[in-house]
């Protein structure tokens, strides 16, 4: 989840792959290796090295990433072989990760606006002041806040206590990272798994009224300040400055990608940065970066690297039928729109989201699916 240059779940990867052998989980794992989802991963990282072989201008960095992918799918099946026939475990763990992720980006954003060390928010030239957490990212914050939210707000039991304390704390996170995009996820997704299920309005409902009074208090209170963290939300077009900017960086993308054969094997992973500088430096030093998952896999490992990668994605849906369907083409939809304002393929956390889809109830919890 840290993202960037620290990665701490690198090393402790190893340290729980050796848990496993230990404790006699091989066959279970070699087990996990066969399923749809994980072959196509599989295939999808055999791609991007391939990819990276023939174009990347370097071989090396792009191979770093690659690699970043290898650790991320050998994280998804030791979480597998510990948790996958016991979902409510592997749940409540995630939940206390979710929990704390939301409470830094909270805290963080609280002490630097009254002046205290900077960890856990920064301060955005164009954005101003914004929650990061441990993610380290705003948008990534935003983006996992968004898919708790929407995950405590349509499951099929009714929250617990602790469950609607993280939910509030969802919902107060996400306008301090001033992403728009973690929004626009939920509302879509939410909206999508309504037509199945009527309960997630009896759940906005109050959630909606107890916002709405705490937003009009906040602004009462501290209107300066409430000003400051929202007035990034005043600019809600697809004409401001950060749209400006996305779509010149995918405009010169779609450019390398229609160039000779690209568009059907990729350029190489994470290449994009090695043949282009950030188009908002003026030094012209920084590498530039898609930030966008659907255009990034088209990049990096062409059309043939998108149909596996959405094969991928298909197979969670295998077997899922009424709400249960309603409500993982709503996860999807909302992944899709986090995905479009950032990449999340990079982070651990994202892989491991997909073994929770995955995990198996135990037969006793199977009547109160989560």
């Amino acid at each position: 989840m840290a993202g960037l240059n620290l990665r701490p779940e690198t090393p402790l990867i190893p340290i729980a792959l050796i848990a496993v052998i230990i404790n006699g989980k091989i066959r279970e794992f070699s087990r996990w290796l066969t399923h749809p989802l994980v072959t196509l991963l599989l295939a999808f990282i055999t791609l991007n090295i391939v990819s990276t072989a023939l174009n990347s201008p370097d071989f090396g960095s792009s191979m770093s990433v690659a690699i970043w992918y290898l650790l991320d799918l050998l994280a998804l099946l030791i979480v597998l072989t510990a948790w996958g026939e016991d979902r409510e475990k592997l749940y409540r763990r995630l939940k206390l990760v979710a929990g704390l992720a939301v409470t830094a980006g909270i805290l963080g954003w609280a002490t630097l606006q009254l002046g205290g060390p900077a960890w856990g928010a920064v301060v955005d030239v164009q954005s101003g002041l914004r929650a990061t957490g441990i993610s380290f990212e705003a948008n990534i914050l935003a983006g996992y806040a968004a898919i708790w939210l929407y995950i405590l707000l349509t499951q099929r039991r009714r929250p617990s206590t602790s469950e609607w304390w993280l939910i509030a704390g969802c919902t107060i996170v996400i306008p301090l990272t001033a992403t728009r995009a973690a929004i626009v996820a939920v509302c879509l997704g939410l909206a999508i798994a309504l037509f199945a299920n009527g309960r997630v309005l009896r759940r906005l409902v109050p959630l909606a009224l107890v916002t709405a009074f705490s937003l009009a208090a906040a602004i009462t209170a501290f209107p300066s300040i409430i000003e400051d963290t929202f007035s990034k939300f005043s600019d809600f077009a697809f004409s401001n400055q950060t749209s400006t900017f996305r779509y010149a960086t995918w405009d010169l993308a779609w450019t390398d990608i229609n160039y000779g054969l690209n568009w059907l094997f990729g350029l190489g992973t994470n290449s994009y940065g090695q043949r282009h500088t950030l188009l908002t430096d003026p030094t012209n030093t920084r590498e530039g970066y898609l930030g966008n998952l659907p255009l990034q896999t088209l990049y990096d490992t062409g059309i043939v690297g998108c149909l596996v990668l959405a094969g991928a994605v298909l197979s969670l849906l295998a077997g899922q039928r009424g709400r249960n369907l309603s409500r993982r083409a709503g996860a999807i939809a909302l992944l899709t729109v986090v995905a479009v304002a950032c990449n999340p393929m990079f982070l651990a956390s994202f892989w491991v989201l997909a073994g929770l889809a995955l995990a198996r109830d135990r037969e006793k919890d199977a009547s109160d699916r989560a």
